[in-house]
């Protein structure tokens, strides 16, 4: 059977952060401290980790998500990059409501510049509309013949939002809930260029509102565009060329031992598998030269697996990348993002086999060593 691409360019499982802010820790960017999220333990929606967004004074962004991506997200762009499709999802709970307004909760960004800011989901409350998620109908904002989603206060829903875009001008959005449509291809009015010509899109912003104190967890990002050379761009480009993934939870594999390729040395006694996973970083690994492979083997119980993401640091002298051992499935649909001293790896399926969690337990995922 074959497996269509998801384009999963990344995704995030909050606990593996400890309580407080997270700081700059790759993938995460703290842009201003004053509206950053902080980790809340036993607060997600499957009582984990969340990350949750108090009230505030003002309506702003503290903190970024880097995305692998290649998107040009221009008005008129024929060069590679100027059509596509992105997206995110997860789980959202909006608190009580302290004031009445709209507010941005998550934008498109750039890592190649501070201010451009493309809303994709808002919040509104009043007491005549009630509490709302919030589709924009145009680029510069949310407030300009929106669309609406009633929400309840304090519980948790799976949200999709989905974008396509063009190089004629033309963006159209989908906002799905618990997997479903419920606004589905409408236009989205783009007036005006928010990124410069070679700003990349690989930033979601995500801000403290002043109606409501929010709180997120499991979030999945999708993104692909005409600069990926395995994309196969259809002729009519819609948000439905990304997934839209049913409500699911992102759950962790544990290391059991080592793979076949163990060419770094543990910086203690333990073996190399131990020594690469301690959660205390008491024990480490370390590599000595470039080109320099160490696998481990893993092992999970999880269902319907849509990718495999394997994340990791290093010291300043060696840059690593993840790797995946030949067995389990074929991965030739993945990303590497690399940050300061940290890397990540996803792996999909090539499009031969799903991953399942016999396959996942069937292959090595580790790190190789270069300069």
């Amino acid at each position: 059977m074959s497996v269509a691409a998801e384009f999963i360019a990344g995704a995030e499982g909050l606990d593996v952060y400890p309580a407080g802010a997270i700081g700059n820790a790759f993938p995460w960017y703290q842009t201003n401290t004053a509206y950053q999220g902080q980790i809340t333990q036993n607060a997600g929606a499957f009582n984990g980790n969340a990350l949750a967004f108090a009230a505030s004074a003002q309506n702003q962004s503290g903190m970024e998500y880097q995305f692998a991506s290649t998107m040009q997200v221009l008005r008129s762009l024929a060069a590679a990059g100027g059509s596509g499709a992105f997206g995110f999802c997860g789980w959202i709970e909006i608190g009580t409501p302290v004031a009445s307004g709209t507010d941005v909760l998550v934008a498109l960004g750039s890592s190649t510049a501070a201010g451009p800011a493309l809303p994709l989901l808002g919040l509104s409350y009043s007491a005549t509309t009630g509490l709302n998620l919030v589709l924009p109908s145009t680029t510069t904002g949310l407030t300009n013949a929106p669309h609406y989603l009633a929400v309840q206060a304090g519980t948790y829903v799976w949200v999709g939002v989905y974008f396509s875009y063009a190089p004629t001008g033309a963006l159209m959005a989908t906002l799905c809930l618990a997997g479903s449509p419920i606004f589905k291809d409408v236009a989205v009015t783009f007036s005006t260029d928010i990124f410069s010509a070679g700003q990349i899109a690989n930033r979601l912003k995500f801000y403290s509102a002043v109606t409501a104190p929010w709180q997120f967890d499991d979030l999945i990002v999708h993104a692909v565009s005409s600069a990926d050379t395995n994309w196969p761009a259809p002729a009519t480009l819609t948000p439905e060329l990304i997934a839209q993934f049913t409500p699911r939870q992102i759950s962790f594999a544990t290391a059991v031992g080592n793979g076949s390729v163990t060419q770094f040395s543990a910086s203690g006694n333990e073996p190399n598998w131990q020594s690469a996973t301690d959660p205390t970083g008491a024990n480490s690994v370390v590599s000595t030269a470039a080109n320099q492979t160490d696998r481990y083997k893993w092992t999970t119980s999880a269902t319907d697996i849509k990718a495999v993401i394997y994340r990791g640091a290093s010291d300043k002298y060696t840059q690593l990348t993840a790797v995946q051992a030949v067995g389990g499935v074929q991965t030739n649909m993945g990303v590497t993002m690399s940050g300061p001293n940290e890397f990540i790896g996803i792996s999909e399926s090539d499009g031969s086999a799903a991953w399942t969690a016999a396959s996942v337990n069937a292959a090595e995922f580790g790190q190789n060593s270069h300069n």
